[in-house]
């Protein structure tokens, strides 16, 4: 059975380069596709329920017409893709879809949110990586939509990469890979020949027929050294790991990841626990 990619689609002004990075990813990566859009539901407060689902399936259909039109738009009759609609949350929705297959993929939009938005309405790229267990690849608008051939890894020692997630993304994007990175930021609380030591371990598990590094950044932003490091590389994605449901390190990775999808102007992908 082919893996499958779940593109979100919420008809913004970053939609039309979604669909053509998932077009892309799909015919490159031989998978299916599967687009989603979740409707608002807006129903006045005293409307009886049969008048609420006449509402709510007209609304299905407006938006599984315009998400049809939109994906025809770029689509050049080679994949024959999915179309879904829903006004549940998606958090209960997406794994109907997906059927516990922990090797298929959700791929969203980064559009970068200001403090504000953080704040009262958070990020539902954010919200997807917190609540669900899967590789999550997360696309700013102004990168081109093609596959990237350059892997950038950002690993801690102290808190292990998910290693089958990891092999199987890999085993996935292999075809159009031409180097794997791994990077690993050093603080003065951490043992530096530990850290090392870890990435000598990744590296060696790494496909013998792809080029490979790593590099350790001594710094305490790790946030900043990140995106300093991946501004710097060409047509590359950065992969990270979302934290377990220990307290220091659900806190750590929280907040790491979710400074990277604020930002909005990293390629990223986040392996699942």
């Amino acid at each position: 059975m082919r893996r499958k990619l779940i593109v979100l689609i919420d008809f913004s002004s970053y939609s039309e380069p979604l669909v053509k990075f998932a077009l892309n990813w799909a015919n490159e990566l031989d998978l299916d596709l599967v687009f989603v859009h979740q409707i608002t539901a807006i129903v006045p407060a005293m409307t009886d329920n049969e008048s609420r689902l006449q509402i709510v399936a007209s609304e299905k259909n407006d938006a599984l017409t315009r998400l049809r039109l939109l994906v025809q738009k770029y689509n050049s009759g080679k994949l024959m893709p999915q179309y879904q609609v829903t006004d549940k949350p998606l958090r209960f929705y997406l794994p109907h879809l997906l059927a516990d297959r922990a090797d298929d993929l959700i791929m969203a939009g980064l559009k970068g949110t200001g403090i504000l938005k953080r704040v009262f309405l958070g990020s539902t790229v954010a919200k997807i990586i917190e609540e669900l267990d899967y590789i999550t690849v997360a696309m700013p608008g102004k990168i081109s939509g093609l596959i990237p051939r350059h892997m950038t890894i950002a690993v801690n020692y102290r808190y292990p990469a998910n290693e089958n997630a990891l092999t199987s993304l890999i085993g996935l994007m292999l075809p159009s890979l031409v180097k794997i990175e791994l990077i690993s930021i050093v603080t003065s609380a951490d043992d530096e020949a530990e850290v090392e030591a870890y990435l000598k371990k990744l590296q060696q598990r790494l496909p013998e027929n792809i080029t490979s590094a790593y590099h350790l950044y001594n710094g305490k932003d790790a946030f900043s050294m990140v995106k300093s490091h991946c501004v710097t590389q060409v047509d590359t994605v950065l992969v990270v790991q979302k934290g377990s449901r220990t307290l220091k390190d659900h806190l750590f990775r929280r907040f790491f990841v979710n400074e990277l999808v604020y930002d909005g102007s990293i390629p990223l992908i986040v392996l699942p626990l």
